[in-house]
């Protein structure tokens, strides 16, 4: 056959198809280029109904010291991209920092592989989470509110460093109190704290009985004596009421005026219903039902300056609180962590007083009015709700009557000028 032109046993190459296909390979380019800018802008993230959600696996070597999860997921509330890529970085690195500690927590000879069958060490060690018999611990041991959330705070805190119980040693403990910049009494609040944990986990046979690591564990000397609360002055006391009715914060000015003739702490007055105003040996009182120690549980008499303030909080109640329509989440601790937080920011931004004054320094002012009145220390501590120390009456003691209470309560007085 004779050869065609132009035909050499090869397809012709088409000029328009190779412009074709430069121009498909560049669009292709261009969409890899956009889907890889995608994907490290969602890195770590995943859309879940329109919300943002941040998101980390956790390796294989590492699950069985962090709950035996695969990831840490957490929703970022948003809708917004930017905004989620922001919010999420803190808590990546947090828990690329939880994944670190518990790796460096891990013995050099327990390394697990990532084939089915890991290679098991000549003993194997159990792996239980520091945290896991917090909830049982402070059911068995505590009750009210503040304390509990301080436990569950100590422990979180001291769980980020040492992950699992069979690992703590005291090296951890230490290192823990030497990276500490809290307060002295803090940082021994949160080791006792930890200590009676310890306690508690060997009792139940989960923690090692030969070694307690909070034990002889000495507190740095760099650490700063907490900031001792110092009483108002009557000149101090009239600042912030002049201030609080200027901005007229009722909420506030109502509970400074019965913590000044009451000398009650502020959980304790956050508390107080309307069903809490009861008469007693002829004498109208306050009943204080809820306190953080068991002295604090008793009835403080009204003193005159506050007994007409009294009646009309119990007749202009809403939600049958003495303390009416407190922005919080519903339990005395948060409302009195609300009003506690306001109070301190008029001290602080308005009146210009110092740090070592606050809510709870007015229970200085009325021990320090009391003393000065000359009134019983034993009088004092059973309006104040303060544990009597001494044989005779803080064993055998039925307590004060009401009307030795009502008679030293009405000495406190202050001279507003």
């Amino acid at each position: 056959m004779a050869e065609t032109e132009g035909f050499s046993g090869k397809r012709a190459i088409n000029p328009v198809s190779l412009r074709f296909q430069a121009r498909n390979s560049q669009r292709c380019y261009k969409n890899l280029l956009q889907n890889c800018e995608t994907r490290m802008k969602t890195r770590h993230l995943i859309q879940r109904n329109a919300i943002w959600y941040a998101r980390l696996a956790i390796p294989q070597d590492v699950r069985h010291l962090l709950g035996n999860k695969r990831e840490f997921i957490q929703t970022l509330k948003t809708h917004d991209l930017k905004l989620a890529q922001i919010q999420s970085k803190p808590l990546i690195a947090h828990w690329q920092g939880k994944i670190y500690a518990a790796r460096q927590s891990a013995p050099n000879d327990f390394i697990w592989h990532t084939s089915p069958q890991p290679i098991q060490p000549s003993v194997t060690l159990k792996r239980t989470p520091f945290e896991q018999h917090a909830e049982a611990f402070i059911a068995f041991h505590y009750t009210h509110p503040k304390t509990i959330q301080d436990v569950r705070r100590a422990i979180q805190r001291f769980s980020k460093l040492s992950p699992v119980i069979e690992l703590t040693k005291p090296e951890h403990v230490t290192q823990w109190v030497n990276s500490e910049k809290r307060s002295r009494s803090s940082v021994s609040k949160t080791k006792n704290i930890l200590a009676k944990y310890w306690r508690f986990l060997q009792k139940k046979q989960i923690a090692s009985l030969s070694l307690n690591p909070f034990s002889n564990i000495d507190l740095p000397t760099r650490l700063a004596s907490r900031v001792e609360r110092e009483a108002y002055t009557d000149d101090e006391l009239l600042k912030i009421l002049c201030a609080l009715t200027e901005k007229e914060d009722y909420q506030l000015l109502n509970i400074t005026m019965l913590a000044m003739y009451t000398g009650a702490r502020i959980s304790e007055l956050c508390g107080l219903t309307t069903q809490n105003v009861i008469q007693n040996e002829g004498f109208a009182c306050l009943n204080i039902t809820q306190s953080k120690t068991k002295s604090g549980i008793r009835r403080i008499p009204i003193h005159p300056m506050i007994q007409t303030m009294i009646e009309k909080l119990v007749s202009d109640s809403t939600d049958g609180y003495l303390i009416t329509e407190v922005n919080s989440r519903g339990n005395n601790h948060s409302r009195a962590d609300t009003l506690g937080k306001r109070f301190g920011r008029v001290v602080r931004k308005v009146c210009d007083l110092p740090e070592t004054k606050v809510f709870h320094s007015i229970r200085n002012t009325v021990a320090t009015k009391l003393e000065a009145a000359g009134i019983s220390e034993n009088i004092a501590a059973d309006i104040l709700g303060h544990r009597k120390d001494t044989m005779t009456y803080g064993l055998y003691s039925g307590g004060t009557s009401v009307n030795q209470q009502h008679k030293a309560i009405s000495t406190i007085t202050y001279n507003f000028t």
